[in-house]
Formats: C-alpha cells, sequence, structure tokens
C-alpha cells in the first residue's frame, strides 16, 4: 500500500501513514492556528503553497505573511525568502516598521547583499508592488507591473468625506455580522502594526475570550514582546 508522510504527526504515531487513512491538507493544520512558527507542519511546500494562496486572496493578513516567512527560514531557501520580505513590505508600505525589522532580522542570514541592502534601504518606506525593482522577483507574489491608473477623472478627498475608517471600526462590522475569524485578523493585524492601541487590544481580548481562543491570545502576546519587547498587561492574566 501506498504511503504518504502526514502534513501533521500526531503523537505515538509512525512516520507514514496509509494514504487512504489519513487526509490532512494544509487549511485543516494551518488555518486558525495559534502558532506563528507552525512547528507541527512536516509537509512545509504544501503549507507554503497554501499560504501563498491565502496571501494572494487576503494581502493584509499578517500572520500569512510571517508564517510564510519563518517557513521559509527553516528551509533555508534564501530565494524564496527574499520574495516574501518584498510581499511584507508591499503589504506594509510605511506601517509596522516594528515587524519589518523582526522579520529582517531573522531573514538576513539566508539573504545575499544586493537583495538585504534593497530592503533594508525599503524598510521604514515600504515597497511599491509596481517598483521596477521587484518586477522581475519570482517568488513574491504581490508585486505588479503597472502603478499608473486608468481612471480619466480622479476625485480627491474633501473635508465633507466621511473620515476613514479604523481596523476597529471594521472589526467591529464584523462581529455584528458575525464574522469572528476575520474581525479577529483585522485586529491581530492592527496591533502587529501599531501595538500602542489600548481599544484594540481591549476589543481583541474580548474575542478571544468570547472564542475560547486563549492558545491564540498566548501566541499573539508571546509575538508582540519579540517584536516591541512588551505586551498589554491584561493578556497576561487572561491567558494564564
Amino acid at each position: 500500500m501506498n504511503t504518504v508522510l502526514p502534513l501533521v504527526r500526531l503523537k505515538g504515531e509512525p512516520a507514514s501513514l496509509p494514504a487512504a487513512d489519513l487526509a490532512l491538507d494544509p487549511h485543516m493544520a494551518i488555518y486558525g492556528h495559534s502558532s506563528l512558527l507552525l512547528r507541527h507542519v512536516y509537509d512545509i511546500d504544501s503549507a507554503l503553497h497554501y499560504l501563498g494562496h491565502r496571501i494572494v486572496r487576503h494581502p493584509r493578513e499578517l500572520r500569512s505573511h510571517v508564517q510564510r516567512i519563518m517557513l521559509l527560514i527553516r528551509q533555508e531557501d534564501g530565494a524564496s525568502l527574499y520574495g516574501a520580505m518584498v510581499d511584507l513590505l508591499i503589504t506594509l508600505g510605511d506601517k509596522g516598521l516594528g515587524l519589518k525589522q523582526r522579520m529582517l532580522a531573522l531573514a538576513t542570514p539566508l539573504l545575499n547583499r544586493t537583495s538585504l541592502a534593497f530592503l533594508q534601504r525599503h524598510l521604514e518606506t515600504g515597497i511599491r508592488a509596481c517598483d521596477p525593482a521587484v518586477a522581475r522577483v519570482r517568488s513574491s507574489l504581490l508585486r505588479a507591473g503597472f502603478c499608473g491608473t486608468d481612471q480619466l477623472v480622479v476625485r480627491h478627498r474633501t473635508q465633507a468625506d466621511a473620515p476613514e475608517r479604523t481596523p476597529l471600526d471594521e472589526a467591529r462590522e464584523l462581529i455584528e455580522y458575525g464574522q469572528l475569524e476575520q474581525a479577529l485578523e483585522t485586529l491581530e493585524n492592527a496591533l502587529l502594526i501599531n501595538p500602542d492601541q489600548p481599544e484594540v487590544a481591549g476589543e481583541l481580548l474580548d474575542l478571544y475570550t468570547r472564542m475560547g481562543e486563549l492558545d491564540r491570545l498566548e501566541a499573539m502576546r508571546e509575538q508582540m514582546l519579540i517584536n516591541f519587547g512588551r505586551a498589554p498587561e491584561a493578556w497576561s492574566v487572561a491567558s494564564h
């Protein structure tokens, strides 16, 4: 009987299992998982393929970006890692400097001098998707070849226009419609960009508690300690 190596190996199971007896796909192993390191993932290629699809569909989902970068570091794939870092800088733009610095520090040993220098120059400003310098970076999923506009008339914002919606506004609307997972990701992304948002931290804690996601709360708290050296004090009590 043909055997396959499962994406996730359960404690006490043999190294190989009958293909007909176990069908674990990347979605089951990764989606909503609290760990950013994904140490439980064995089939890294399948996991990277899945994360790539998520990033293309949801480019602002920072958890997927971080998980992809960490898997590529584990795989020691410097070429693909460069593309993943480019995608992170495209997504964050001039926001989330702490997260960008932390990810680049981890990626540095696997990057060549040219790639590293380019990322360092763009850490604060971010990268435009249509920057000619990344047009040929095949491992980047978010690069684009055109940055212009096909609009004949561009309407400029006036004082009468409604103010820009905040991530907290978006999350509360998602919660109202029962889209709790999307609300969770929106709030997590907002805190990974700027940790000094007590209202966002409070809303996120309430959502973690309501959904019973205490493991995910602890993982997010640890990630903030790594990135910023601090996390909301109330989270320490709630996660224990």
